[in-house]
């Protein structure tokens, strides 16, 4: 684009030159503050990307980035239905699974501090035998032979404690931590499936914006080249040449940050459901790749 505006441009010197009354030093104006934008846009956009490589180089801890020459295209998923996001992030996400154990740890817990309502018992069994050499074992079960013996025993121990001030009280500490773990159970999963419904209509929504922009970059696009067509051949005035040209890339900018923010939205997606829902091939493993470089 900003090529055909500095052909514009030297055409419309060449018609300042030539004393056309149709051309005037407003139109000559316009056009020059349309291209002091590009300029500044341009230097806007180097300084980003010099920032962005900065930061690709902290996290990556690579050397250097090189950036594959590549359109910026959504990443391809057919969306299922919210309900089973859900269900999938209930399933998967490892904040629910913690907290599932603290919750049959605390009711562990519970049940234990109610048993000390009960006695312990405990069944109890012996055996044990005794040989002296060289003394004659008595066979005779009326006769005590301390030398020569084996016993068998067996009995029922019970152990109550009678500390019912104590026992209430431990009771209800477990009763409340219960009840802490549970609500926490709630809490977490209110907010997980508030946080996979934010993501799930924020991917239905950018979706739909990659959609709407990329028919408004079509349609501002063959705006743009009418206009500059008729230019050449004087059939229109600066203000339409760049006003289409304004268009046209307002249009293309905004589709790509419509995809930027699909892709984001699909990521956050994926964090929220707790398990990786793009894998084939035309996912993010797309053939423009990033190569890094060093350590």
């Amino acid at each position: 684009g900003e090529g055909k505006l500095r052909k514009a441009v030297k055409r419309l010197e060449q018609r300042l030159a030539d004393d056309d009354p149709d051309a005037t030093d407003s139109d000559r104006w316009r056009l020059s503050a349309t291209l002091a934008e590009i300029a500044a846009l341009q230097a806007s956009a180097r300084e980003l990307e010099a920032s962005s490589r900065a930061a690709l180089t902290v996290l990556t801890g690579a050397d250097s980035v090189d950036i594959a020459d590549c359109p910026s295209t959504p990443v391809g998923l057919d969306l299922d239905g919210l309900e089973d996001y859900r269900k999938t992030a209930e399933l998967e996400r490892p904040e629910l699974g913690q907290i599932a154990s603290a919750r049959t740890a605390r009711k562990a817990a519970l049940d234990a501090a109610l048993a000390a309502w009960f006695p312990d018992l405990a069944l109890v069994l012996r055996a044990g035998t005794t040989y002296t050499p060289h003394r004659t074992d008595q066979t005779n079960p009326f006769v005590s032979d301390p030398g020569n013996h084996t016993t068998l025993a067996a009995g029922l121990v019970a152990r109550w404690s009678l500390d019912a001030w104590g026992t209430h009280h431990k009771a209800e500490r477990a009763r409340a931590q219960l009840r802490e773990t549970q609500a926490l159970d709630r809490s977490a999963r209110q907010g997980i499936w508030l946080e996979v419904t934010a993501a799930y209509h924020r991917v239905l929504a950018a979706s739909e914006s990659v959609s709407a922009w990329s028919d408004g970059t079509r349609d501002a696009r063959a705006w743009f080249m009418a206009e500059a067509q008729a230019y050449q051949v004087g059939a229109n005035t600066p203000r339409d040449l760049t006003d289409a040209l304004k268009a046209y890339f307002k249009a293309r900018g905004k589709r790509l940050d419509a995809i930027r923010e699909y892709n984001t939205a699909l990521a956050a997606l994926e964090r929220s459901v707790g398990q990786p829902l793009i894998t084939d091939a035309d996912g993010w493993d797309s053939p423009c790749v990033i190569e890094l470089t060093g350590n």
